[in-house]
């Protein structure tokens, strides 16, 4: 019989890919900064209408995603009409919109090679892949279960630390730090923010990781008892 080969590999590339795509729907999901914004009174606190906040936003994500090629918008803020993002804003937003397209850049590749290892052992092995599928699936949970606990225990415990600790390892300079009585981005998107959205995303991560092991499992006992 032959051995899969690269089954945990593909299955790791492959829940990288689910991940990355979880992110990317939830962090350019409108209906989700309407919520916060109102949980968070953030109109108020720039001092900006819903409508213009709502706006800049479809702006700042279209920036990100590459659909726009400067990060330039002006609204009127406290009664003055003015550039909504200043020159720190604009220069780590230039990170976090690299960051991003490289993100998916990895999570299409991720996709395809993953894919093609798939097909590749469903040839090679034939009647024992559902099973090696299986097994090497249970095998790349693990991990990400590890990494899912243990980002759950760190915000459980100091979320600020955590979500510091992630900037200085995916950005090279400290544009990040922003000043809140500076920084309207900041004040559209404090700390709360992200908690919420971390946690949307870990939630919805575990469920996906969930749901599929529970479908490998009713699978391999149908395989496993025929």
């Amino acid at each position: 019989m032959k051995k899969p080969k690269f089954l945990v590999f593909a299955w790791i590339l492959m829940i990288c890919a689910v991940f990355l795509t979880i992110l990317d729907v939830s962090c350019f999901d409108r209906s989700f900064y309407i919520k916060e914004y109102e949980k968070n009174a953030t109109a108020q606190v720039i001092q900006i209408s819903d409508e213009n906040l709502m706006r800049v936003t479809d702006h700042l994500l279209d920036y990100i995603q590459d659909k726009e090629e400067v990060l330039s918008i002006s609204a009127e803020i406290a009664g003055v009409e003015r550039n909504v993002f200043d020159e720190r804003d604009t220069a780590h937003m230039v990170d976090v919109k690299a960051l991003y397209l490289n993100a998916m850049t990895f999570r299409n590749i991720a996709f395809v090679l993953s894919f093609v290892l798939f097909a590749w052992n469903a040839l090679n092995i034939k009647k024992e892949f559902i099973v090696s599928l299986g097994v090497s699936f249970y095998k790349a949970l693990g991990i990400f279960m590890t990494i899912c606990i243990a980002v759950i225990v760190g915000a459980a415990i100091d979320f600020d630390s955590l979500w510091r600790l992630f900037h200085r390892i995916f950005f090279t300079n400290d544009l990040w730090l922003l000043d809140p009585n500076v920084s309207v981005l900041i004040n559209m998107v404090p700390l709360q923010f992200f908690f919420d959205l971390v946690t949307k995303i870990v939630v919805l991560f575990i469920g996906f990781l969930a749901v599929t092991s529970t479908v490998f499992l009713i699978v391999l006992k149908k395989v496993i008892n025929q």
